[in-house]
Formats: C-alpha cells, sequence, structure tokens
C-alpha cells in the first residue's frame, strides 16, 4: 500500500503515547550535558530530531499550549507581528508562526541573512532551495517572505518602524550565536517597546527543561533519555489557511546558491523533507535498528539537513515514527 505525504500528515493528527522520542543528536532531546559555565549540547543523530520532535505531540503532560521564553507586554490582540524565521523553515508545526497569526491580524514573514555567517557552496544551495520553497507556501496562503540582509537586530528594527509591527516571534535555539542574537534582539526590542515573545519548535522539549532531581544537568545520555522519554510533548501546530500580510516596500532576494555545488545531493525544503520522511517512513524504519549505522547502504532517513535547517519539525517526525517498528531506535 502506497503511503503519501498526506496520509502521514492525517496520521500525524491522531493522538499518540507520550513514550518516544526521535532524536538525531542530543541537541533534539534538548540534552545538554554538564560542562562549566554555560554548558553546550553534543551533536547527535537523532537525539537532536527527538528534541526538536517532542515539541508537537502532547497527550500527557501538557504545559500551556506553548512556551513562551519571554514577553515584554501583555498578551491582548495585535494589529501587525513580525515572525523571524531562523532556523525553522517550514510551514507544518511552526509555534512562532502560529502564535503570530493567532494573535496579530496581520503577519510580516522575515528572514535576514547576516554576511558574518560564511556557508559552503552546498549549504548555501540548501539554504536557497529551503527558502524559495518556504516563499512559495506563504504565497499560497496569502503573504510573502521579506528578505533582508544584515544585521538581524537592525533589519527587524527597520522592518518593525516600516510596517508599524508592535510584537516579534522567534524561535528558541542554544547555540552561542543564536544566544547572541537573542539577547541583542532582546535589548533591540525592549528599546524599541516591542514585544518580544521567543517559543519552542527547534526540539522535542525545550532544552534545559529536563533536570536531575538535585539539579545541575545530566551528565549521562541514559538518565537523560529516560526523563524525557516520560516527558510530556507539546500540542503540533496547524498550518495557518491564510496569512494577511501588510504592504512592504520591498520583499528582498532568495540568497545566491553559491558556486561548485554537487547537484546530486538532496534539495532544500519543506516539500521535499516531508516527501522523504514519508518515503523513509514507510521504506526504511522498520528496519532501521539494524542499518541506521550503514550509511552507503541508504536506508537511513537522509533527514539531517532538513531538521538541522528545520524544514521539518523534529516533534512531527518522532510522532509519526515512535509507535512503529523501529520508531524507537529512529527516536532515540
Amino acid at each position: 500500500m502506497k503511503t503519501t505525504v498526506s496520509d502521514v500528515i492525517a496520521d500525524l493528527s491522531r493522538p499518540r503515547p507520550t513514550r518516544t522520542c526521535l532524536v538525531g543528536g542530543a541537541l533534539a532531546f534538548g540534552f545538554i550535558p554538564s560542562a562549566p559555565r554555560k554548558p553546550s549540547p553534543p551533536k547527535a543523530g537523532n537525539a537532536f530530531i527527538a528534541e526538536r520532535i517532542r515539541g508537537s505531540t502532547a497527550p500527557r503532560q501538557q504545559s500551556s499550549d506553548l512556551h513562551v521564553a519571554r514577553q515584554w507586554s501583555g498578551g491582548g490582540a495585535l494589529e501587525t507581528a513580525i515572525v523571524v524565521f531562523t532556523r525553522d523553515l517550514r510551514l507544518h508545526d511552526n509555534p512562532a508562526l502560529h502564535r503570530a497569526c493567532a494573535r496579530a491580524r496581520q503577519v510580516v514573514p522575515l528572514f535576514v541573512c547576516d554576511p558574518s555567517i560564511k556557508a559552503p557552496p552546498n549549504r548555501a544551495r540548501f539554504l536557497a532551495e529551503s527558502l524559495t520553497d518556504l516563499r512559495r507556501h506563504l504565497h499560497e496562503r496569502g503573504a510573502d517572505l521579506v528578505i533582508r540582509t544584515g544585521d538581524p537586530a537592525a533589519e527587524l528594527i527597520a522592518l518593525a518602524t516600516e510596517t508599524a509591527a508592535q510584537a516579534v516571534y522567534l524561535a528558541d535555539d542554544v547555540s552561542r550565536y543564536a544566544a547572541r542574537r537573542r539577547r541583542r534582539l532582546e535589548r533591540e526590542c525592549a528599546r524599541h517597546r516591542l514585544d518580544l515573545t521567543v517559543t519552542p519548535g527547534l526540539t522535542v522539549v525545550p532544552p534545559g527543561e529536563l533536570r536531575p532531581a538535585g539539579g545541575g544537568h545530566y551528565r549521562v545520555f541514559t538518565a537523560y533519555w529516560r526523563a524525557w522519554h516520560a516527558a510530556g510533548w507539546r500540542r503540533p501546530c496547524p498550518v495557518p489557511d491564510v496569512i494577511t500580510m501588510p504592504a512592504v516596500s520591498r520583499k528582498g532576494r532568495i540568497p545566491p546558491a553559491g558556486q561548485g555545488t554537487l547537484t546530486a545531493l538532496a534539495k532544500g525544503g519543506e516539500t521535499e523533507g516531508r516527501r522523504r520522511f514519508a518515503a523513509f517512513r514507510q521504506h526504511h524504519l522498520a528496519g532501521y535498528p539494524g542499518h541506521h549505522d550503514d550509511l552507503p547502504g541508504d536506508q537511513t532517513s537522509r533527514l539531517s539537513a532538513y531538521l538541522r535547517f528545520g524544514c521539518v519539525s523534529p516533534l512531527e517526525a518522532a510522532t509519526g515514527a515512535q509507535d512503529r517498528p523501529g520508531g524507537e531506535e529512529f527516536c532515540r
């Protein structure tokens, strides 16, 4: 029986047990080992997916619909809000976009290309294709992707001034660069009296949310896995049917794909990422426990880049795999 992407989407809407977690790396799990000063999460394969995926379903312990890390003002209805896309280049299960559309009459999707980040050609190509795909999906819902190049905080404030935006929504992240960017956005939003909301979405369980009984951070992954395994997941966020967007003088161009890229590499974007996950779940998930180390065998998920750029929701990947044969191993 052939499984389509539509079948996967429908299947993801079913209630799921809170048992498993897809983790392509410890970051997806939210696993942060003890370390001096500011610990940074180790990279891992499926654990990263697990943390990212965990964020969308939660029959068990459903804290709030979405965890809001920071918010400067109240929470009433707004006229205009800006959604800053970073490593969440998708519409499915995008908490920042969902919250903005629920609260504001008009929403401005924004992506800022930071010149300080030098991307290799293949990564630049994947990003360009992902942004093209995201812009196409936004067009289908009546909006567009505004693209700017420069300092993220400065470009955000300029766009907020142009559109008279009152609020900003951003997916939280744990890298050193992302932490610096978030702190600068906090300062600038406070200075310009913009309401800043930081949401989950890049991991299944927000990093740092699970801690040992004695405090601190988990030193051993197995102990963290058990706690992650038992934790509740948030509910997946639906895709907005329509996105109303104010007039913007300049939409901006997709950044160049780069020279010398390998044409045989995976195509970027949410569309291709969801297609790959549907195919993997149908044909290779059951055999994953015995083939996950066989990289040349082409039986692994090949989802790493899509999870890294947020083209696929880790939460949706975990919930879509967890109660199928091979799903728990894939999540772990």
